[in-house]
């Protein structure tokens, strides 16, 4: 590392040398399979959105035409983010520019571009499997068709139901971050 000041021994005296912070961004790629990838290097903050930013569009468009054979590709991006150089010209270490400070990161999802993913929010019907597992009462517990989203069922069932039907429930709470919910039979 870099020493604010040099002692000069021929002259017996201290010499301040100035430090010198090199400031260089890159582009990352975290794939599919784990892996992280340098996807382009850039002298400026700004250069280096822009190329983050088209890649993202390019890989959108690719999604768009053909979903399948880009899910099968471990390669594929999960999260193109920007990092910049953070120490001296000799030494330091690269970390992420945050969005506030004007970095940028996307994420990709395995969701196929261009169905309109609307959030489903509580007080709706929704379509149900109730599931063979129960509550600690014996009530029902159900899965949101089609998604994680598993939680208990509130209220008197109908007669004549089985694990495995398809009902129709109302939504009374919904966590998209833990995939829990909570249904209501009316």
């Amino acid at each position: 590392m870099l020493r604010e000041s040099d002692f000069d021994s021929t002259l017996g005296r201290v010499v301040v040398c100035q430090v010198v912070v090199a400031r260089s961004f890159r582009v990352m790629v975290t794939q599919a399979g784990g892996d992280v990838a340098l996807f382009q290097a850039a002298p400026t903050l700004g250069a280096a959105r822009r190329i983050a930013e088209a890649a993202c569009l390019r890989h959108q468009a690719r999604l768009e035409r053909e979903h399948h054979v880009v899910m099968a590709d471990p390669r594929r991006p999960r999260r193109v983010y920007v990092e910049q150089w953070v120490g001296t010209a000799i030494e330091g270490e690269w970390a992420p520019v945050p969005q506030i400070q004007g970095g940028f990161q996307r994420y990709f999802s395995d969701e196929a571009p261009g169905v309109e993913q609307r959030r489903i929010r509580s007080g709706e019907w929704v379509r149900c499997v109730l599931l063979d597992e129960r509550t600690r009462r014996g009530g029902w517990r159900a899965r949101l068709e089609g998604k994680r989203h598993i939680g208990p069922v509130l209220g008197d069932p109908p007669a004549g139901i089985k694990a495995g039907d398809t009902v129709l429930l109302k939504l009374s709470s919904l966590s998209h971050r833990s995939h829990a919910a909570q249904f209501a039979w009316t």
